[in-house]
């Protein structure tokens, strides 16, 4: 959590992969650098050795045998770290397996080639926000080594005196239950989580009929059958219950005045405040509204909460309007009311970012140009700036350049520009690789610097999408390894993840439930030049190598949801990416395979599918632009799925152990 000193069940997923020989595991060395979770078959491999040699070298660890070798690429320093990086580039070896690098007698630590390196990652990153939940037990079988009773009910909030109204005196007591826990601490932030759940939701859209099918192994639910849906429904859901219903504005923060001891969610029992209404928090809340309200519309499940959103978007942009400097200053604040509030402050002396964001989306969604006029959309920045809470304007414009077929009146013809602002920040991103020895799109070394490098993935990934050029694809591969293990300090920055990952995070329950390993699939700050946390021990005050895994450090080690949600962005198109590219058809080689055991037989009205040795949980007919026409669950042997168009669709499978498939098929 920035400007804050405290802010599925399978833990080391990515290293359980296999088991290397002993002799190779006792030469691992850390002067070879890599990604630590996988490869993917038929994408670029990059490792990095801190040692010159004449060659590299790939070793099957099954047997041992050398399987690739080429010469060491030139090396780069890079001063920031005062390290030489020498290339090693093995992205022409495509067989799946575990290997181990070696340069001279330096061998590194497993690496994992696989048709989807980042499947478990992806579930993994997205089930994170489900163990972070506030209000909520976490029940087993699914909750793994991780279960928890339910904690923060947040049925009898009471207002804060600086929040106080005519209608909702102080010490009101007001339900808002739900969300998710910010960050370490067992605060929720509206500010926070509007950029974490506009991105889950831009990860959602990015190929729902993909994420319709992918399970997190949570509980059942009711609504949409997406799990990736489900979680973001959790806070959306709480985000509303922030607004105030009897003028549109929308409280800050909902915590205690101080933070909690480190106990688990149930043990923190002290009286816990909505405080004060902001400008910035109800522009974020009108723009994730109107987002989700566009999003939804089209799903039947969730037409209701449509129009839910759509009204509170309105609302709290009329709010914001007629109060544009509600600014949120806690120190200010804490002179005036008490009790005094000393949790995370989220402060923001600008919203004109959030101005612009919230008129975006409510553009998009209500194709009024007022809101186009009045959030100056019509002159977007040369260049795109990173995403942060404290910066959401790039969410308006990655909205509007993802919307182009909504882009009318004042904004006609503005999708070149926007193409050309993102490509100039991409192409900064993208030469960055070749200005240090680590090769990869440079970040900052300060407070959540592994959030910079995973936003930088994002824009990298949507630069892809818009120019076909496979180096912005690649460059937002490589942001992907350094948080794998591919930077200055040898870890892979996932909890959970990699054969070197943080045991020891900043969070309350990952700290206080007695459990060795921390609550998985959590992204830690990362590297901090600033080291506020005043911890003694790190290894360095360089930045790229300014990181201790400890549990006081807060200022590289907590967890935030904010840092997570582009990660699951990551991890999740790339997923997605892996096993099938989009609706159109099969990517990978390992889906290809998977499609031939996929069994379509065609009936007069109907599909009927099945795949040999395994029975199916779920069938979908899919659309080439991934609308669900048609959809059956399990568990069967086979599945009928309703099919009365004709013409190229596309039949997608789950088994009941998770298997994917997806087959083209021509309905006459």
């Amino acid at each position: 959590m920035k400007g804050n000193h405290d802010m599925f069940n399978r833990p080391l997923f990515a290293c359980a992969l296999a088991i290397a020989p002993a002799l190779l595991w006792a030469q691992s060395s850390e002067r070879i650098r890599i990604n630590q979770v996988g490869y993917a078959i038929d994408q670029i491999k990059i490792a990095i050795s801190l040692d010159k040699g004449d060659s590299a070298s790939l070793i099957d660890s099954a047997t041992s045998q050398v399987v690739w070798k080429e010469a060491l690429g030139k090396g780069m320093p890079w001063s920031d770290a005062k390290d030489t990086g020498y290339v090693i580039d093995f992205g022409t070896f495509r067989t799946p397996g575990t290997y181990r690098l070696q340069v001279g007698k330096e061998i590194s630590r497993p690496v994992h080639i696989t048709a989807t390196p980042f499947l478990e990652l992806s579930r993994a990153s997205i089930k994170a926000f489900w163990y972070n939940r506030s209000s909520y037990a976490l029940a087993s079988p699914w909750a793994g080594s991780w279960v928890r009773a339910a904690g923060h009910p947040d049925t009898a909030v009471r207002v804060h005196a600086s929040a106080a109204t005519t209608l909702r005196p102080e010490n009101t007591i007001i339900s808002s239950p739900g969300g998710w826990y910010d960050a370490g601490d067992y605060g929720k932030y509206i500010v926070n989580s509007g950029i974490s759940t506009w991105t889950l939701l831009h990860l959602y859209e990015s190929t729902p009929a993909f994420f319709d099918t992918l399970s997190l192994n949570v509980p059942s639910h009711s609504g949409p059958t997406s799990d990736l849906l489900d979680e973001i429904l959790w806070n959306l859901r709480w985000m509303l219950s922030m607004q105030d219903p009897a003028d549109g504005g929308v409280y800050h923060k909902l915590t205690t005045a101080q933070f909690s001891a480190f106990v688990m969610p149930n043990k923190d029992v002290a009286t816990r405040y909505v405080v004060q209404k902001s400008t910035a928090a109800t522009l974020d809340l009108a723009a994730v509204s109107a987002y989700a309200a566009r999003l939804f519309k089209d799903i039947p499940e969730l037409a209701s909460l449509s129009d839910s959103c759509r009204t509170a978007a309105l609302s709290a942009w009329n709010w914001a309007r007629a109060n544009p400097n509600s600014i949120y200053d806690q120190s200010t604040m804490n002179k005036h009311f008490m009790p005094l509030i000393g949790t995370g402050d989220y402060g923001d002396n600008d919203v004109s970012d959030e101005f612009q964001w919230a008129a975006a989306e409510l553009f998009l969604t209500t194709q009024a140009d007022s809101f186009a006029v009045a959030g100056s959309l019509t002159k977007p920045p040369s260049a795109l700036p990173w995403p942060s809470w404290q910066d959401v304007s790039v969410l308006a414009w990655l909205d509007l350049l993802s919307n182009k077929n909504l882009l009318s009146g004042s904004l006609s013809g503005l999708g070149t520009k926007l193409d050309n602002s993102l490509l100039t920040t991409a192409k900064s991103l993208r030469n960055d690789r070749s200005s240090n020895g680590y090769r990869i799109p440079m970040g900052g070394f300060w407070w959540g610097s592994n959030s910079v490098f995973a936003n930088n993935g994002l824009l990298l990934w949507k630069a892809w999408q818009i120019s076909n050029d496979t180096s912005y694809r690649n460059a937002s591969l490589e942001t992907l390894d350094y948080l794998l293990g591919r930077n200055a300090t040898g870890y892979c920055f996932v909890t959970g993840f990699g054969s070197r990952s943080p045991k020891h995070i900043h969070h309350r329950p990952s700290a206080a439930d007695g459990v060795v390993a921390p609550d998985p699939g959590f992204l830690v700050g990362g590297p901090n030049s600033g080291q506020e946390d005043s911890c003694v021990g790190y290894p360095s005050k360089l930045g790229p190598k300014s990181y201790l895994d400890d549990q006081d450090c807060y200022s590289v080690n907590e967890v935030a949801i904010n840092w997570n949600a582009p990660l699951a962005y990551l991890a999740g198109v790339w997923n997605a990416a892996n096993t099938i590219s989009g609706p159109a058809g099969i990517h990978s080689a390992a889906a290809s395979k998977l499609s031939t055991q996929l069994q379509l037989t065609t009936q007069t009205g109907t599909v009927v599918a099945s795949m040999a040795g395994r029975s199916l949980s779920q069938a979908q007919l899919l659309s080439l632009d991934g609308r669900i026409l048609s959809r059956v669950e399990g568990p069967s042997a086979s599945l009928s799925l309703h099919a009365t168009a004709s013409g190229l669709f596309v039949v997608r499978v789950r088994a009941m152990d998770g298997t994917v498939a997806a087959q083209r098929i021509v309905l006459p």
